[in-house]
């Protein structure tokens, strides 16, 4: 049964070209690597989340109760990473393209 819907997912010819599925589609999903920003927010936040959970752990002496904040403020300090580097890179390609007008008119 699974030969059969691999070969119906390879030949392409039998769906119309509006619904053909190419592995192109999910190749973002499979190297998050490539999406921008993902590198410095994972960077920011695991290390924001440790140094937080260690903290807490320091000051409550229970280890779950700690693991638990840090799990949780991961994913925020993640986002906040990645807002502060999309950020930097709009700055740099703004400055970029006001250097280039500037050029331009010149």
């Amino acid at each position: 049964a699974l030969g059969i819907i691999a070969r119906r997912l390879v030949d392409r010819a039998a769906l119309p070209s509006a619904m053909a599925i190419a592995w192109d589609d999910f190749r973002a999903i499979y190297s998050p690597l490539r999406v921008p920003c993902f590198r410095d927010a994972m960077l920011f936040g695991i290390p924001a989340a440790a140094t937080l959970g260690l903290i807490r752990f320091r000051q409550i002496r229970n280890a779950h109760r700690a693991t638990d904040l840090a799990m949780k403020t991961w994913p925020v300090f993640s986002v906040l990473g990645g807002l502060g580097c999309r950020r930097r890179r709009n700055n740099k390609a703004m400055k970029r393209l006001r250097e280039l007008d500037v050029a331009v008119t010149r």
